[in-house]
């Protein structure tokens, strides 16, 4: 852990005269769910430097009780409408370190956007599909501060979600009863969050 901190630090370090011409967006997540999902506590942060029109270094950290994850890479802007990025990191759990690849799909259309993202562990590209996490968001923006939607997260389930707009400000709640996956229906399945722009 401490060398991959190491390196983490380093690419920042090299990374800084350029950040310090560029915008730099960033938020801090706080999200639980109910213990039907998972019973911890999760906190996430990230930030995005926009380099130029096209081009966005994105960092992800992402902690619970039980394990934490980063992961830092590019995101590629080629129309307005469109963003793709891909990130390498690693994630330390009870099993010790491990390597992780991220990628990310934005597409948006005025008030309507879709935002897919996926996480694979090492493992996953050996088959153990165990090691493949997701979050798929189609949303519609209803009023300033209203945005309705449906939200499939991996291994929560699929349902809709409310996102309530104030201030720099995301309070959010999905219900997700339905497993994407399996034909199971869990009517308690609750996700949770507020998220805050920085």
């Amino acid at each position: 852990m401490t060398k991959y901190l190491a390196v983490l630090g380093s690419i920042v370090c090299l990374l800084l005269p350029v950040m310090a011409q560029a915008q730099i967006s960033a938020f801090f997540e706080t999200q639980t769910m109910t213990p039907e999902v998972h019973d911890k506590l999760i906190i996430d942060a990230g930030a995005a430097v926009k380099l130029n029109e096209n081009f966005s270094l994105r960092f992800f950290t992402l902690m619970n009780s039980g394990w934490a994850q980063a992961h830092f890479g590019p995101i590629w802007q080629p129309v307005d409408w469109l963003q793709l990025g891909v990130s390498l990191g690693g994630r330390q759990g009870p099993e010790g370190m491990d390597l992780q690849t991220a990628y990310l799909l934005g597409l948006k259309n005025g008030r309507v956007n879709f935002t897919g993202q996926v996480e694979v562990g090492r493992l996953a590209y050996d088959g153990d599909d165990s090691q493949v996490w997701y979050d798929l968001t189609l949303r519609v923006k209803t009023l300033e501060w209203l945005t309705l939607g449906v939200k499939d997260r991996r291994p929560a389930g699929v349902g809709p979600v409310v996102e309530f707009n104030f201030w720099e400000m995301t309070a959010w709640v999905a219900w997700v009863p339905l497993n994407s996956e399996e034909t199971e229906f869990d009517f308690a399945r609750t996700l949770i969050g507020l998220k805050i722009g920085l």
